[in-house]
This record gives C-alpha cells, sequence and structure tokens, in this order.
C-alpha cells in the first residue's frame, strides 16, 4: 500500500482510505488542474458543505488504489475549519477557489478533462436576486453544454437539483422543452442519470418505510452508507458498482448474463445503461432498472451490479 495513504481498519472506524496524518489547508489548496487528468470535478455555488459522505463513497475499500481518482471542490471560499476536518483526512481531495459559472474558472479546474462533474445545489444560501434554489446549477450545467460542444464519450456530468419541477429545464439550449404535464420520470435528463432530486428520495423513504421497513437498509447499501460501526455484516456487505458488457454476452438475453453473475459469483445485476443508439432513436443514454430477461444486450451497455467486498470485474473477464 502506497505510503500516503492506507486502508484503515480500525473497528470504530468506518473502513475506508485514509491519509496517515490530517492533510493542511495549505497542501490541498491548487490554483489549476493542469496535469491533472479523468478527475471528479464538484461544483459548489456559495460555500463548501458537509462533503464527508460523498468523498467517502469515493474512498470504498472496495477500490484498488490505482483506482482512486482526484476529487476537485470549486468554490467561491475556502471552507470553515470544521467542514476542513470533515474530510481532510481523505487522500487525493483538493481546493480551488473559483466560480463554478464563470467559463474561465471551470476551464481552470479542468471541465474537459474531468471524468465526472458533480453540480451541487444549495437551498440555504441564495442571493436576493435568486428565487429559484436550482437556478445556480442549472446555469452552470448551460454553461458546461456551451464549453462542451463535443464532450468525452466516457464522461458524465450529475446535476443535484433540490425541486423535481426545474429537471424540465435542464436542455433548454438543446431544444428539449419540457411540458409541465409531463411526468419528470419521463424527461431526458433524468432516464439519462444527468439529474439527481434530493425531494424524490425523500418522498420514497416517507411514504414507504412504514410499510417497508427493509427499504432503509437497501437504500443505505446503494449509496454507500457505512453502518454504525464495522461490524461483518457492514464490513462484508455487498456494494453498488458498474461493470461493462462482457464481450461473449453481447446479443444475449439479459436471462443469461444475470444467471452466471448471480450463480457464479453471487453479483445481482439490478440494471444496465444503454447507450445513445441512432437505431433506437435516443440522444441521450438511459437507465434502463429491472430488465426484462428477454431484453437483448448490447456491447455498450454498462451493468449495475451489486458486488461482493473485492469482487473485480477484470479478474474474472479479462480475455473475454
Amino acid at each position: 500500500m502506497q505510503n500516503d495513504h492506507q486502508l484503515i481498519q480500525d473497528a470504530s472506524l468506518p473502513l475506508c482510505y485514509l491519509l496517515d496524518e490530517p492533510a493542511t489547508l495549505e497542501d490541498l489548496v491548487i490554483d489549476s488542474t493542469e496535469g491533472m487528468e479523468d478527475h471528479i470535478l464538484v461544483c459548489l455555488h456559495r460555500r463548501v458543505i458537509n462533503m464527508f459522505k460523498f468523498v467517502y463513497n469515493l474512498r470504498s475499500p472496495n477500490m484498488k488504489p490505482e483506482e482512486l481518482q482526484d476529487i476537485v471542490l470549486l468554490c467561491t471560499s475556502l471552507p470553515n475549519n470544521r467542514m476542513f476536518e470533515l474530510i481532510n483526512r481523505f487522500p487525493k481531495v483538493y481546493f480551488m477557489v473559483g466560480n463554478c459559472r464563470h467559463p474561465d474558472d471551470l476551464l481552470r479546474a479542468g471541465v474537459k478533462r474531468a471524468k465526472q462533474v458533480v453540480v451541487m445545489s444549495e437551498k440555504e444560501n441564495l442571493d436576493q436576486c435568486e428565487r429559484n434554489s436550482d437556478s445556480p446549477a442549472i446555469m452552470t450545467s448551460h454553461i458546461m453544454d456551451l464549453l462542451l460542444q463535443e464532450p468525452r464519450k466516457d464522461s458524465f456530468r450529475i446535476v443535484n437539483l433540490v425541486e423535481k419541477s426545474n429537471i424540465r429545464f435542464m436542455h433548454l439550449l438543446q431544444g428539449k422543452d419540457v411540458a409541465e404535464e409531463v411526468d419528470v420520470f419521463y424527461t431526458p435528463a433524468y432516464a439519462a442519470g444527468d439529474v439527481v432530486v434530493d425531494s424524490l428520495i425523500s418522498n420514497v423513504l416517507l411514504s414507504q418505510t412504514y410499510y417497508k421497513p427493509d427499504i432503509v437498509s437497501i437504500i443505505k447499501t446503494l449509496c454507500g452508507m457505512p453502518g454504525p460501526s464495522n461490524t461483518a455484516q457492514t464490513t462484508n456487505g455487498p456494494h453498488l458498482t458498474s461493470i461493462p458488457m462482457p464481450s461473449r454476452f453481447m446479443d444475449k438475453p439479459f436471462a443469461q448474463l444475470f444467471e452466471e453473475l448471480i450463480l457464479e459469483y453471487g453479483v445481482l445485476p439490478l440494471g444496465l445503461v444503454r447507450a445513445p443508439d441512432e437505431a433506437m432513436g435516443n440522444e441521450l443514454p438511459f437507465v434502463y432498472t429491472n430488465p426484462v430477461p428477454s431484453l437483448m444486450l448490447k456491447g455498450t451497455d454498462t451493468i449495475y451490479v451489486l458486488a461482493p467486498p473485492r469482487w473485480s470485474f477484470s479478474d474474472h473477464y479479462r480475455t473475454q
């Protein structure tokens, strides 16, 4: 294991990659991402909010050390001591001062080289002229659309919204205005996984937990949330990940892939991401959960799975 970070296995701490010693703020502030590739760019609008759970999931012990990506937090001001202490033990996390609605700052933060971009909404931090809590995030997304006329095929963006009704504004620049009467679940942005709405998750929890209390543990597993301590159940529990389509399952029904993964490896396929396809008429990718057994798989599909700890796709399908 590399000297600058290690896998903490103290039973009193969540299991994840942590630095040997807490970093100082001066060590983590950068002026540009020059020389950085395939990083995760997080756009914050007013101040640094609590990012502990977000970063924790990206430092999961189920990842190999070489898979840890740089995380760049683009913020208008540096974090206060309390917020900084929540994440100063995680490796490869950096702060950059800038405004995510300024194109020059986005370019300086490496928006064209980032593999994932996350745009946050901040309900409690509005300017007097901003009546909509999601307007900064939506505007930032539109600016990125203008900057990234030809985005990388292996990159993606996720915009966090507070109000689900604002999803219809996500693709105005592409001429994809969505009527108000259309359910948000059928909008291109939601189907493509480009947007996450806090209220939708809250509504599911409030309406379903009374009748189905186990749904809480399921959602925690899907979100990568740790238990109160590293019991055998939490340490050896499954984790959500994605795998590329094994080539030998191309043009085969989903049922064959499901059967092999669940019986041979104890891996549970939950759904897939289907890439843009001219023949099907979809310009954006879309998420297909709980596919029908007869669904024919494509080589461009990505599979969402619940996998056991330390299970690696490449170890089993390297030559296929």
